[in-house]
């Protein structure tokens, strides 16, 4: 910067600037290292770094690409600057995490927010954005390695900077301030229409409160847990048994051999060779239910050859998903006892996590019912002949997901309160489909609950909340707009990452 653009772009600023700015001074690398040596991890960084660089190259470490451009770690460079930055934020946080954690943390976070710089800069460049001299001039006077004690630019500590380094401020400078147009300039045109607007607005515009009964999935009645258990027996014989579990058949002939002769016992067997994780107790597996053994083996037949064990006996090797297994048996298989509390408790188990939509299809049948009888009589005498306490929500909006810090749906009493309606797009839809007169609506499955309602009040939102909508409505906006880059800037297709094996060969100096 010649004196005569320092004085012109001194003018348009201002003599002075925000008392809020840096120290004058870039510490010295000696100076720094000394600071940041109370951190193991840093130490580490500045040791090893000079080492390493995919060319071979002094201080130059590039950890991937974007769209065809290096994601570059060197010495005063921004993936530096950043890196510095997370040290610091890393340095004032207490964490358990170890060293190596901690380092693998900064110099992601760093490289990430290089990627994110690189594709900025690189978008800018090719839409034809640049940064003006005066601009950019402009800028430089709030150097921190220009500002003198008082914060002011000085022209001596300028023209006292090396030419190298100041055409490097420049260009760093420069590259950072496309950056910055660039998101500044999405964000920008961000426009609203007015049908957007008033859709949004129509959504919150009224708040409506509901009568509603439940049926939750954990009053499955024992009866029908019973009558599963029943029809399904096979699936809940179950046998006491123990494995051994090896990658080859090979491997599993040789141990069954040598069960066969006695040179060595299953526990011991178990505990040398197999590799699951019954090998620490001797392969002793405990009471298997045949349903449980099914993942572990290739198909039915097998788990049936299991279940044919005789006490003491050991089966030939079966191949299974996860290798080679040999099981023993240490109990014979018996049939369920369906009286029995444990049982049955085993029953209900399975239900819920293999077979809920038995449990949902008996809950909508009862609600179902409700529905249609609410409309013959009403719904308070529906409820008493169902024997299902009603509850009543507070007012609330069309608010999925609970986006707009709006009236949340609450009930009383509030242990009734179906929490999970907030994130279901078909409950609101239901609710606010529902005509005022109308008797009940149908059945609503909300996860594991099933609900029926009735509107019991309507009301406008209030003047506070619609003004706040539309605020909100930019602010989303602009959310959306994050997002949507994020995934078109940062996708596979653009961004090739070398993170990992480049921060272990380079940064921790492993080998690979």
């Amino acid at each position: 910067m010649a004196s005569r653009d320092i004085r012109r772009a001194k003018a348009k600023q201002g003599e002075t600037v925000s008392e809020s700015m840096q120290k004058r001074h870039q510490m010295h690398p000696v100076t720094y290292i000394l600071v940041v040596i109370v951190t193991v991890f840093s130490v580490i960084a500045f040791i090893l770094l000079p080492m390493y660089g995919r060319t071979g190259s002094v201080g130059h470490i590039v950890f991937g690409t974007w769209d065809g451009q290096d994601i570059a770690w060197y010495s005063g460079g921004y993936f530096d600057q950043q890196r510095e930055a997370y040290a610091r934020k890393a340095q004032e946080s207490e964490t358990t995490a170890s060293v190596e954690s901690q380092l693998y943390s900064i110099w992601y976070q760093a490289f990430q927010s290089t990627a994110w710089h690189v594709a900025a800069v690189t978008q800018a460049k090719r839409a034809g954005v640049e940064i003006s001299k005066d601009s950019l001039d402009k800028d430089l006077l709030t150097y921190s390695a220009y500002l003198d004690d008082s914060g002011k630019f000085s022209e001596t500590l300028y023209n006292e900077t090396p030419l190298s380094e100041r055409v490097a401020t420049r260009e760093k400078r420069s590259e950072e301030l496309l950056a910055s147009r660039y998101f500044t300039d999405l964000s920008t045109g961000i426009r609203t229409g007015s049908r957007e607007k008033a859709f949004v607005a129509a959504m919150a515009a009224a708040e409506r409160k509901f009568s509603f009964v439940k049926w939750e999935f954990t009053s499955f009645p024992d009866t029908e847990v019973r009558r599963y258990g029943e029809a399904n027996a096979a699936k809940f014989r179950k046998a006491k048994l123990a494995r051994i579990t090896v990658a080859s058949e090979r491997e599993a002939k040789q141990i069954r051999t040598r069960l066969a002769d006695s040179t060595a016992s299953f526990a011991e067997l178990a505990k040398a060779h197999s590799d699951d994780s019954y090998a620490s107790s001797g392969g002793d597996m405990g009471w298997q239910y045949a349903y449980a053994l099914e993942p572990d083996l290739t198909d039915k037949a097998q788990v049936e050859e299991v279940l044919a064990l005789k006490a003491g006996e050991v089966g030939d090797p079966l191949k299974g998903p996860f290798g080679w297994v040999i099981y023993r048996c240490d109990n014979e298989s018996v049939a369920p006892d369906l009286t029995d509390a444990a049982v049955l408790s085993e029953v209900r188990s399975y239900l819920n996590r293999y077979e809920k939509g038995k449990i949902e299809d008996w809950f909508v049948e009862r609600a179902g019912k409700f529905a249609r009888r609410a409309a013959e009589t009403s719904f308070t005498a529906a409820a008493h002949e169902a024997g299902v306490e009603m509850a009543e929500t507070g007012y609330f909006p069309i608010n999925l997901s609970n986006t707009f810090p709006l009236s949340p749906i609450t009930a009383v009493p509030e242990n009734a309160t179906p929490y999970s309606a907030a994130y279901s797009e078909d409950f609101f839809y239901r609710a606010f489909s529902l005509s005022k007169d109308q008797a009940s609506s149908q059945p609503i499955v909300l996860d594991d609950q099933v609900l029926v309602l009735k509107v019991a009040g309507e009301q406008p939102i209030s003047a506070d909340n619609a003004a706040m909508m539309d605020r909100l409505l930019v602010y989303f906006a602009n959310q959306s707009l994050q997002s949507d880059v994020d995934q078109e800037l940062m996708n596979d297709r653009r961004l090739k990452s070398s993170f990992d094996e480049t921060f272990s060969r380079s940064v921790l100096g492993k080998k690979s």
